[in-house]
C-alpha cells in the first residue's frame, strides 16, 4: 500500500470502547492513514454456514464468497473526496460546481480491478437451477475493471449461462459518466435531494477506507459503541512487519436493533429508490424499525460476531482483518 499526503477527511470517530487513550489514538491515526492511501489491494473471503432456513429443503447451506479488490487514485482526487465529506449537505445541494467536481472525481479519479468468486454446494446449485431453468452452476467468477470512468465486464465467465460466450474473451464497456446527467447539474437543476446527499456522504469514502475494515469505518456513535466490545490483543508479526491486533466483538441483537443502524438502513432505502412502486412509505419504515428494535433482543439473542484487525506499528495502516 502506498500513502499520500492529502487533506484530512471529515472522518467519523473510530470505535474505541474501553480502550486506553494510546490504543484509541492509534486507531484514529490508522483511520487517517487509510483515508490517504493512493493505492491499495485487499483479498477477502467469507464462508457462510446457514441452517434451518424456512422454505428451503436443505438442512444446511455453505456458501463461499471471495475475491480481490485493487485501486489506484491520486492526491487531487482524494482532496476532492475529502472536501465532499466535509461539506454541509444543504450547502452542497446549492453548489453545482462542487457537486460536479465530486461526480467527475469519483468516476474518473479512481481506477480499480475487482475479481469476485462465488462457490455454492451442488445441492443448492441444483435447487436454483430447478427454480430458474438455468444450468446448475456451483462456481462463478466475475471480473470487473474500472479504468478512466469506463466499467469493463468480462463476458467469458458467463458462458455457463450463455454458451455462445464461451472462448470469446470479450469484455463489454460501460461509460459510467454518461449515466450521470451532468447537463442537469450544469443547468442548475437540483437533481440530488438533501437525503440523497447525506446517504452519498455516508456511503462514499476514500477508497482506502473501503479496505480498512468495519472497526474503522462504522463510526463511534454511542449507540453503536454499546453494541461493540473492542479489545487490543497481543501484538503479532506479518510479512509486512510487527502489527497491533484489535478485536471487535459485536452483540448482533444490540447492533441490529441500534437506532443508528436502523436509521442508516431506512435512509439508504429511501434515497436509493428501492421502495418505489412498493407502496411503502417512510412511516411504514419507521414502524418496522421500531418493531425490530423491540424484538431484536429475542430474534438475535446470543448471536455474536468477532472481527480482528492487524495494524502496522510502523506505518499505521491495516494489513489484515477477518471476521468469524
Amino acid at each position: 500500500m502506498q500513502g499520500a499526503s492529502a487533506q484530512a477527511e471529515s472522518l467519523s470517530q473510530v470505535l474505541c470502547g474501553q480502550l486506553g487513550s494510546e490504543d484509541c489514538a492509534l486507531l484514529q491515526r490508522t483511520q487517517v492513514s487509510m483515508s490517504e492511501l493512493t493505492s491499495g489491494s485487499s483479498d477477502f473471503r467469507f464462508d457462510l454456514s446457514l441452517g434451518n432456513l424456512p422454505g428451503l429443503p436443505l438442512d444446511e447451506v455453505e456458501i463461499t464468497l471471495g475475491g480481490n479488490y485493487t485501486f489506484v487514485t491520486d492526491p487531487e482526487t482524494l482532496a476532492t473526496l475529502h472536501d465532499f465529506q466535509s461539506m454541509d449537505p444543504q450547502e452542497l445541494s446549492q453548489d453545482r460546481d462542487a457537486l460536479l467536481r465530486f461526480v467527475q472525481a469519483s468516476i474518473l479519479g479512481v481506477d480499480s480491478v475487482n475479481e469476485l468468486y462465488v462457490e455454492l454446494p451442488t445441492d443448492l446449485a441444483d435447487l436454483i437451477s430447478l427454480y430458474t431453468g438455468l444450468p446448475p452452476v456451483s462456481d462463478l467468477e466475475i471480473n470487473v475493471r474500472i479504468v478512466d470512468g469506463i466499467l469493463y465486464l468480462e463476458l467469458d465467465n458467463f458462458s455457463q449461462f450463455v454458451p455462445e460466450l464461451a472462448g470469446s474473451n470479450n469484455w463489454v464497456g460501460i461509460d459510467l459518466l454518461s449515466l450521470v446527467d451532468l447537463t442537469a447539474v450544469n443547468a442548475g437543476e437540483q437533481i440530488v435531494q438533501i437525503p440523497d446527499l447525506v446517504a452519498m456522504q455516508n456511503a462514499i469514502r476514500s477508497p482506502g477506507l473501503g479496505i480498512a475494515g468495519l472497526g474503522l469505518s462504522l463510526g463511534g456513535e454511542s449507540e453503536l459503541g454499546e453494541a461493540v466490545d473492542v479489545r487490543r490483543l497481543r501484538d503479532s508479526h506479518l510479512n509486512e512487519g510487527d502489527v497491533a491486533v484489535f478485536a471487535y466483538e459485536f452483540d448482533l441483537a444490540r447492533f441490529i436493533g441500534s437506532p443508528v443502524v436502523q436509521a442508516l438502513a431506512s435512509e439508504l432505502l429511501l434515497s436509493s429508490g428501492a421502495m418505489q412502486g412498493s407502496g411503502l412509505t417512510a412511516d411504514d419504515l419507521a414502524t418496522a424499525s421500531f418493531a425490530l428494535q423491540m424484538f431484536a433482543p429475542v430474534l438475535f439473542d446470543g448471536l455474536e460476531q468477532e472481527i480482528t484487525s492487524a495494524i502496522g506499528l510502523e506505518d499505521e495502516v491495516v494489513y489484515d482483518f477477518h471476521a468469524t
